[in-house]
Parts: structure tokens; sequence; C-alpha cells
């Protein structure tokens, strides 16, 4: 009785420790082996014991165990594998012909309807898990884009909503695209597709850690936006490429074909001809990419560009369907920003000549004066009026006289810094805010303007009374002349009057011109 106990303990258990040790190795030879040896060791136990490897009920019950478990592990082939190499056992233990056909054909039999069942339940599994799965992305790309919505419902800021948007799509969130670019159809130049801003990686050695790392750690949205903000320098090599990017949308490449026809490409081998996809390749070491039109109202704004240059991940087309919710919500973000900054152009640019109105100056003023408070700076103010400007509206029309305010508005902005105000003050008349200035810079920077504007070809020129258009520039210092925005203004304007009075075409400061009244009293 001890024996019968002891056979049927390790003729179960050992075919479990097989089962286990084979669920982890998916090789058919290996899984093979493992299950003739396990064959082995059951017959050998058996004779050991009982003399005749399959002289009961027990040896054969261990027969069928293996082929039902040689089944569950290679599916059918396996169990009529197994059945074949058993015939010599049932041969050795002397079973007759009836015999052995008898249980050769239930061996195969039960092979037949193991592996079928098994192979049912395996695809139901795989089903599930596959379901699971799609259920589990779905989910995931449901909460990103409620994140990004609220995200997005505290800024129209056009910069930040591009940042937000790229954000959600790149590495450890999101859909953990490596690398994320932005390019938008130029507002004054439909045919022009220029880059905006891009997150990621500018080659594989210098992403492959950072990106990696923020995988790992599956940062949510407002960290990873934090995580753009460390790695700002990083993205400013990657932005100061792609905003010198611009490709013609009336020459024939993949961007275009995107625009034109609103279709997602997966380039997966990039096209030498293709001036596009050349330009990534050497600019942006892209070997592969997907790129998702940006389209509102049934119209394209831009392209999302994505790739994978750390990880060298394929980019599949589940990928990216799964990035057309995020591309249709970018485009309809960037377009509310958009009309939000236009809406405030409106309100503090001048409509002509796009540079700022009389009230964002004031505005200007005030808060510059108060800055220079704070540090014990100086600031200038720089006010200036074309020579003769109504009598070049009277020979050249208001047109010619509009496209002159605009080209000296022109002027005015390329020769002066990124932090200085230009605006147009009204009518021929101009002023400039410059901060941390002292007279003599402020002295020079009129001057060049001055000159640049004399030496500047404008159309019909030759009928003002100088025989060019010119302008006047008084300046006024704070705190040297005035210690309040509407006493700058005041003393600015006195030494333009001066300039003017003086001949015209010249630069005065504010002390000149109270050196003037000391010399004339």
């Amino acid at each position: 009785m001890l024996e019968i106990i002891l056979f049927l303990l390790i003729s179960v258990i050992l075919p479990i420790i097989l089962i286990m040790i084979s669920s982890f190795n998916r090789k058919l030879t290996a899984n093979s082996y493992l299950l003739l040896s396990g064959l082995l060791i059951v017959f050998i136990i058996n004779y050991l014991l009982f003399g005749n490897p399959v002289n009961s009920i027990i040896g054969i019950a261990s027969l069928y165990l293996l082929i039902v478990a040689s089944t569950i592990l290679m599916g059918t082939k396996g169990g009529v594998i197994t059945s074949i190499v058993i015939l010599p056992v049932l041969i050795w233990a002397e079973f007759g012909i009836r015999e052995i056909g008898y249980h050769l054909s239930f061996f195969l039999f039960i092979s037949l309807v193991s592996g079928c069942l098994n192979s049912m339940v395996r695809d139901k599994i795989e089903s599930i898990m596959e379901l699971n799965m799609g259920l589990s992305n779905q989910i995931k790309e449901l909460r990103v884009l409620r994140e990004i919505s609220a995200i997005l419902q505290g800024t129209l800021e056009l910069d930040k909503v591009l940042q937000i948007i790229l954000s959600a799509v790149t590495a450890g969130y999101g859909l953990e695209f490596n690398r994320a670019i932005l390019f938008l159809i130029d507002d004054e130049n439909e045919n022009m597709l220029t880059g905006k801003i891009g997150i990621g990686p500018l080659d594989q050695q210098e992403g492959l850690q950072t990106w990696q790392n923020v995988a790992k750690d599956k940062i949510n949205l407002e960290g990873m936006i934090a995580v753009q903000e460390q790695l700002e320098l990083s993205d400013k090599k990657l932005n100061d490429i792609i905003q010198n990017l611009s490709f013609k949308l009336d020459k024939e490449h993949i961007a275009t074909r995107v625009i034109r026809n609103k279709e997602t490409y997966n380039i997966k081998v990039m096209d030498p001809d293709d001036k596009f996809e050349c330009t990534l390749a050497a600019e942006l070491a892209m070997e592969a990419f997907a790129i998702v039109p940006l389209i509102v109202k049934g119209r394209a704004i831009g392209v999302l560009v994505v790739d994978n240059i750390a990880n060298k991940r394929e980019i599949t087309y589940k990928s990216i369907d799964s990035l057309l919710p995020f591309a249709n919500q970018a485009a309809l973000a960037i377009q509310n920003a958009k009309l939000h900054k236009l809406k405030e152009d409106m309100a503090v640019k001048d409509n002509l000549t796009g540079i700022y109105n009389q009230r964002h100056f004031q505005t200007s003023l005030q808060q510059e004066i108060e800055f220079a408070k704070e540090r014990e700076a100086s600031l200038a103010l720089l006010m200036m009026d074309i020579d003769y400007f109504k009598a070049y509206n009277d020979n050249n029309g208001h047109p010619a006289g509009n496209e002159a305010l605009k080209q000296l508005s022109k002027i005015l902005e390329d020769n002066t810094r990124d932090n200085d105000v230009v605006c147009r003050f009204g009518g021929e008349e101009f002023a400039i805010i410059l901060p941390n200035v002292f007279s003599d810079v402020a002295y020079a920077i009129a001057e060049r303007i001055r000159s640049k504007v004399a030496d500047s070809y404008f159309k019909n020129q030759e009928t003002q009374p100088n025989g060019n258009v010119t302008i006047s520039v008084g300046i006024g210092i704070f705190p040297d002349d005035a210690s309040t925005d509407r006493e700058l203004l005041n003393v600015a304007d006195e030494a333009l009057y001066y300039a003017k009075s003086s001949g015209r075409n010249n630069v005065k400061l504010y002390q000149e011109y109270l050196g003037s009244i000391k010399e004339s009293s």
C-alpha cells in the first residue's frame, strides 16, 4: 500500500513540476527533452517498485497523465510525439497488438482533444489579455486627455499650450514617444510651414538616460512639464534648430501630402528625394518618424512629428491611432491660443504697423519707471517724429504714407533690443522705452536709428523738402530729467520740439534743451 501511495505522489507531482519548469521555457526542443526525461523517471520508479513499468492501472494512468501534460505544454503536436515515444514502452511491457492499438488510439484521441481544448483556452486567455491591454491603454489615453484639458484651461498662452501638448505625448507619460515636434503653417504666408517647438533629445546618446528615467518613473503631466524646465538647455539647442526650419508647401514633400490629404503617414525608411525627410534626418538625426496633421474645422493648420530617437522602438499604426485624439485636441488648443493672442494684440498693438500702441506705451512706461526705482537704475525715453510727414502724405497719398509708417516701424524694431518697448504714439510720432540706459548710450541708439532712417529708401522720397525721409528725436532720462512717467514724457517731448526747431533730422537730449534756454536768457 505504501508503495502505491509513493508512486501516485511521484506520478502526480513530477508532471506538475515539469509543467512549471516548462512554462518558463518557450523552446519546443528543450520541453520535449524535459518531458522525455520525466517519462523515463516515472517508468524507472514504477519498475523499481512493481517490477514492470506498466503492469497496473497506476502505470497506464501515469502514461495518460504525461500525454496530457505534454499536450498542455506543446499542444497537439507534443501529445502525438509523446504517444509515439510511449509505443516502445508498451511493446516492452508485453502488451498484445490489440491492447497496443487500443491504448495508442486513446493516446492520440486524448492528444487531439486536450490539444484542441488547450488551444481554445490559450486563445481565450490571449484574447482577454489583449482586450484588457486595449482597455488599459484607452483608460490611460482618456486620463491623459482629461489632464491635458484641465491644464489647458489654466492658460491660453501659445508657447505654454504647445509645451503642454508635446509633454503629453513624450517619454514616460502619455504615448511614450521619445521626441515630439510641432510645425505650423505661417499666419502671414499660408504656403510656408515653419518649425515652432520641440521636446526631446537631439541624439540617442543625450536622450537615452534622461528619457528612460522619465519612462521608468511614469511621471505625470505636471511632472513632465517640470522635467521640460530642467531640460531647458538641451531643448533650447533642439528648438534653435527647429525654429530655423521652414518648408514651402507649394513643393512636393511628405508634409505637403499630409496637409493636402489630411492623412497620417508612418515613415519607416527615409526618402533621399524628399526634402522634408532629408532635412529631419540631417538636422535632427531622424531615422523613422510618424507625421500627423493638425486639423481644425476641416482645415490643416500644421503637423505633429514624433519619433523614438532614444530607445529606437518601432512606431506602429496602433500607436499612431492613439496619437490622433491628442493631435485633434492639440489643433483646437493651438487655434484657441492663436485667437486669444490675436485679441490681446488687438488691444495693445497698432493695427497699421503691428508695433505697440499708445495704450500699451502708457502702461509700460509706468511699469518700467517702477522697476527702475526698485533697482535704482536709469531709463531713457525716445520721442521721435517724421519730418515733413504732412508733405509726404499730400504729395504721395495716404496709402504711401501708411507704407512709410510701416517701413519706419520695421527699422525701429530692427535697431532696438528685445527688452526695449517700441510704440506708435500717434500719427507720425513714435516712442521707444530703453530700460537700464544712461544718456550717452541712449543718444548713440537714437543717432543710429536716425542715420538708418535717413539712409533708407522710401517710395517717392525725392518729393520731401530734404530729398529723403528723416526723423527728429528727443531724449528724456529718468531719474536725471524726471521722477514720474508724465514728467519723463513731457521732457522727452520738449527735447523733440527742440530737435525739430533746430533744423530737423537730428537728436537732442533734454539737457541740451535746458542749456539752450539758459543761453537765450
